[in-house]
């Protein structure tokens, strides 16, 4: 070592080697501690009352780089939602319902009893008929 850094000082050595020391050892620890870690589907299990248990993906994860979460939604093949059960998560999964819509169906029901056709959604505020026609391929009251 002596003929290959021999022009350096022994102080300037003694820095050269903690440089290098410090950047190898943030190297592994970039590596090891700070990488990504896999994320899977996130899996909500529902049961409804007198049933038995559905097990519905709640988000999914988009692929690409900004690796976001999106709700997805009920189709008409998927299973159907109980009205008169489902709480505001459940019902945010039907087809134009956001978060305010749902509470407002939770509160009526609480306000005013089950509901008595999927119809009767028409008294909820912020439900009119082409949300309703949305709403009436995934919902059903049991």
């Amino acid at each position: 070592m002596k003929k290959l850094f021999g022009f350096l000082t022994r102080g300037e050595k003694i820095i050269l080697i903690f440089l290098v020391g410090g950047a190898a050892a943030g190297l592994i620890l970039r590596s090891f501690v700070l990488s990504p870690k896999p994320v899977d589907p996130v899996v909500k299990v529902i049961k409804p009352a007198n049933q038995s248990l559905v097990s519905l993906p709640v988000a999914e994860v988009k692929k690409g780089p900004e690796k976001e979460f999106e709700k997805k939604t009920l189709k008409s093949e998927d299973v159907k939602i109980d009205i008169n059960a489902a709480g505001v998560n459940e019902l945010t999964r039907l087809p134009g319902v956001g978060l305010a819509t749902a509470e407002n169906i939770v509160r009526y029901r609480e306000e005013n009893g089950p509901f008595l056709s999927v119809d009767s959604l028409m008294s909820v505020k912020g439900i009119g008929a082409s949300k309703l026609k949305r709403i009436a391929s995934a919902a059903v009251v049991r």
